[in-house]
């Protein structure tokens, strides 16, 4: 019995640094072409504007360091690039797998999302939003630059 979970644990670790790595190179080939490799990556829902993301403690230590006041600002990239990083990062893919994984085994899903789910983890935590807000209910992945205002009026551009 126990080499059963371990055959199952060692198999999911490897989907999900495969699906992972497969995602990162796609974004650090994308970009590069650009000649940028930073980004961020949230949910936006198209009919009210609202933009889903999660914000971390780290997040707090990062905005009091760097002396930033106020919400977020959010900055999507052009659309074309925009689209181009969704498709080669594939979260179309990623979350109708893991869509549909919640819904055969909430189980699996859950300890996926327990070790996915983190802060500096974006890309996969915008899948996960996506999923746990309606995934698909006017809402769409958006990719570009997040920060925060400065008192004086400059803007601190955070994973840049």
């Amino acid at each position: 019995m126990y080499w059963a979970i371990i055959i199952f644990v060692i198999w999911i670790t490897w989907k999900i640094l495969n699906i992972k790595m497969d995602a990162f190179a796609a974004l650090l080939k994308a970009q590069r072409d650009e000649g940028c490799i930073s980004y961020h990556c949230w949910i936006q829902d198209t009919k009210t504007g609202k933009i889903i993301d999660d914000m971390w403690e780290e997040h707090e230590f990062i905005k009091t360091f760097n002396k930033c006041v106020g919400e977020p600002v959010y900055q999507k990239f052009p659309n074309g690039r925009m689209k181009k990083l969704i498709k080669e990062m594939k979260f179309e893919f990623r979350s109708k797998s893991l869509l549909q994984m919640s819904r055969d085994d909430e189980i699996k899903y859950r300890f996926i999302r327990l070790n996915q789910h983190k802060f500096a983890n974006c890309a996969n935590n915008c899948v996960f939003n996506y999923i746990e807000n309606g995934a698909g209910k006017n809402l769409k992945f958006c990719i570009g630059r997040m920060g925060w205002k400065r008192e004086d009026g400059t803007t601190h551009w955070e994973y840049e």
